[in-house]
């Protein structure tokens, strides 16, 4: 009988322990400034190691402060980092360095855990083997590379002038203030990462057809072909599977949640389609295995042929009276640079809509689509705290918009007014990286 994944990866956490505790020899001396100089830092795997020590350092700065609401942002770095290590451990047959990547997945979710329901005090606690997780993973790489990525991550810039690197508290030559700001590491994730162990399909029972309600059931399955069962999946902002679902003129977007249903791995579902042709959805799911936020793609096979895609780029919408009004903290949004967004809503006569009810744990959720089809952002509003049924929100929702990837995203904002979600429409065009 095949073991399941998650079996496979326990197994390995104790092969790690056991592979960390036995190295009882003469601890080597730190590397030299000449070893470290001599690493070339634009190399991958120094990257991503550069990036976990960067995300560890952000969430504990952002912990300590109670500035829990950032926290989900570290999310973004750390796919790209843990994608290309786990794919560079994987390849090597280096199973105890796999299981402590992935330690250090499941490591930051249980703080992001208690971040998206802004508990300190847990989040606190959580830090201490949270940094366990760092050490164990960054020690079982080459020490002049860790120390190399070490140097790289504590870059900093100022706000003013980000070309402008150095120490932490150093002045910018140009305007004199502090550089405080980090410079973050950017580094796309390999085709086909390992750190993706969820792989999606999508049943119907009939044909799509414009109008009419279908009826489908997602299969969720590991890689080695067991099923992905809903107790293997963590709960995130209320839910364990969002089903994110769009034509392919990017246009009809649709927000689904499929339930268990009697077959292990398999999630029922239905929606109604207003366009014609195909569709693709992305079950959005965080195995409890990794901690790491997963989109398993799966295409909805239709009978007739879609629609083209038709580049706009709205900044306002109206919808049943309210007036959705997206601005954006720069002209130029640029892949690889978080980009401050707001949306302000009005009703029809200019007067501020305070009338949000929560959803899903917060007032608002932005969801954009590249045109290539395969690339989701999934982004929650900057909070303070979870709302409470009883709470209301707007009329303002701020996100901070970040992707790895230049090109052209539909962007749908989901509110919820009445008990039903509403959906808006926004588009932006994101600049190569400058």
């Amino acid at each position: 009988m095949r073991q399941s994944l998650s079996v496979l990866l326990i197994a390995a956490t104790f092969a790690a322990r056991a592979h960390a505790q036995s190295d009882d020899g003469p601890p080597l001396p730190p590397p030299t400034a000449a070893e470290i100089a001599a690493v070339p830092v634009d190399a991958p795997d120094v990257k991503a190691l550069a990036i976990l020590v960067q995300v560890e350092t952000s969430i504990t700065e952002n912990v300590t402060a109670g500035e829990l609401g950032q926290v989900h942002n570290e999310d973004m770095f750390l796919h790209a980092a843990l994608g290309h290590l786990l794919k560079q451990a994987m390849d090597a047959s280096r199973p105890h360095v796999v299981s402590a990547l992935q330690g250090v997945g499941r490591a930051v979710a249980d703080v992001h855990d208690a971040a998206d329901v802004f508990d300190q005090e847990r989040a606190r606690k959580l830090l201490p083997p949270l940094r366990n997780a760092f050490d164990m993973a960054l020690d079982f790489h080459d020490r002049v590379r860790v120390a190399a990525a070490r140097a790289l991550a504590l870059r900093y810039t100022c706000p003013m002038h980000p070309g402008v690197e150095g120490a932490r508290g150093d002045s910018c030559a140009k305007c004199g203030m502090a550089l405080d700001l980090p410079a973050r590491i950017h580094l796309q994730p390999p085709q086909g990462s390992p750190a993706k162990v969820v792989l999606a399909q999508v049943r119907l029972a009939a044909p799509l057809e414009v109008g009419r309600e279908a009826s489908g059931v997602l299969v969720l399955k590991e890689r080695i072909g067991e099923p992905v069962q809903i107790f293997q999946l963590r709960e995130v902002h209320t839910k364990k599977i969002h089903l994110l679902i769009v034509d392919e003129s990017l246009t009809d977007y649709h927000h689904e949640h499929p339930v268990v249903t009697a077959t292990p791995g398999e999630y029922a579902f239905s929606f109604t389609p207003r366009k014609p042709g195909p569709y693709r959805a992305w079950a959005d799911v965080q195995p409890l295995v990794t901690g790491i936020q997963e989109y398993a793609m799966a295409d909805i096979a239709a009978g007739g042929t879609g629609e083209p895609l038709e580049k706009t780029f709205p900044r306002t919408g109206t919808l049943e009276g309210l007036r959705y009004e997206l601005t954006l903290e720069h002209d130029t949004v640029r892949a690889g640079a978080p980009t401050q967004a707001k949306v302000r809503i009005v009703d029809a006569k200019g007067k501020p809509f305070t009338a949000l009810e929560p959803l899903m744990g917060a007032f608002a959720h932005l969801v954009g689509f590249h045109e290539d089809r395969k690339t989701v952002l999934h982004i929650h509003p900057l909070e303070t705290r979870k709302p409470a049924p009883e709470d209301r929100g707007g009329p303002e929702l701020s996100f901070r918009i970040y992707t790895e990837t230049p090109g052209y995203y539909r962007l749908f904002l989901q509110v919820q007014i009445g008990g039903a979600s509403k959906f808006i429409p926004f588009g932006v065009e994101v600049a190569p990286p400058s």
